[in-house]
């Protein structure tokens, strides 16, 4: 009796020690890594568990395993984001044509929602991860992709009207294009004509813009009046010299004709506009007016002579 119960023993110990040697083989052979199985393949982590259910970084590379733990390749689609795989499993960066429609994958995630700038040029995707073209409504602001996806950079014209794209992004307010002023309203089209606007204090400004858009520069006749614009604004209270002769530009803008009087002088205005010197009879009266064009009053000595000027410039 004694005897059986020692061979219980002994059996019972080696029993142990070939599980306790089994599960270290099974241990020291557990999967890590890359492992393929059925024609499929699969990642182990260090815990011997497999990924799956999502995209997951190996080595800076993105891969995609769906729940069952299979690599993906081509078109997945985790947490509601479409991703594209290459052949091999690796993320895709780069251009990914699908039907139609283009798409732009960064380790294999689509640019999604937002302007990506690729190279010089920028492109649109939407939520989707579409490339879109023509125009394009982003964050409160309006874009215009060309053909090819690449953000316009020139003039545009639709709908009859005519507007400046800066790199896909619709130009606002005042622009030097090729060394001439537009300006452009806060619907992108190109000014024509008379329009007013206010600088960044607050001033009200007229300014012109020629039949091109382009910003006036000199002498403009308007309704039957002549004005003066430097830089398509038009100028006002003002003194010009232009052609080697005087004009004075009143307050509303249009060359003055006539009397003015201007910081308490009197001035004389031909119908031509041209500030007059020297001797002048207006209305059958004379009148004398200095080199700088001030009307003169009192006594005066012209040319050795001496003249009487009443208060309202009148010769006695």
């Amino acid at each position: 009796m004694r005897c059986r119960a020692n061979l219980l023993f002994r059996a019972a110990i080696v029993l142990a020690a070939c599980c306790l040697t089994l599960g270290m083989a099974t241990a020291a052979y557990a999967q890590t890594g890359w492992v393929k199985d059925s024609g499929v393949w699969r990642y182990y982590s260090e815990e011997g568990e497999f990924y799956s259910g999502g995209v997951y970084t190996i080595d800076d590379v993105n891969y995609g395993f769906d729940q069952g733990g299979v690599m993906q390749t081509g078109w997945f689609k985790p947490d509601g984001r479409w991703c594209y795989f290459e052949k091999n499993g690796k993320g895709r960066t780069g251009w990914v044509k699908s039907g139609s429609k283009w798409y732009y994958a960064v380790n294999g995630w689509t640019v999604c929602d937002r302007i990506y700038k690729l190279g010089n040029n920028r492109y649109y995707f939407d939520a989707g991860g579409v490339m879109k073209t023509g125009w394009v409504s982003f964050e409160g602001s309006w874009y215009y992709f060309d053909s090819d996806g690449s953000g316009r950079t020139g003039w545009l014209s639709s709908g009859g009207k005519r507007y400046y794209i800066d790199r896909g992004s619709m130009v606002l307010g005042w622009s030097e294009i090729d060394g001439y002023y537009y300006y452009f309203g806060g619907n992108g089209v190109m000014r024509t004509g008379w329009f007013k606007w206010q600088d960044e204090t607050g001033v009200s400004i007229w300014s012109y813009m020629d039949a091109d858009g382009r910003g006036h520069e000199g002498w403009l006749k308007s309704g039957g009046k002549w004005y003066y614009c430097i830089a398509a604004d038009m100028r006002s209270n003002e003194w010009v010299y232009s052609g080697g002769k005087w004009y004075w530009l009143s307050s509303s803008g249009a060359m003055q004709t006539g009397w003015a009087n201007i910081d308490g002088s009197w001035y004389w205005f031909g119908s031509d506009g041209v500030m007059k010197r020297g001797w002048q009879k207006i209305g059958g009266y004379w009148y004398w007016f200095s080199p700088g064009g001030a009307m003169q009053t009192g006594t005066k000595t012209i040319d050795g002579k001496k003249y009487v000027f009443d208060g309202s410039g009148r010769m006695k």
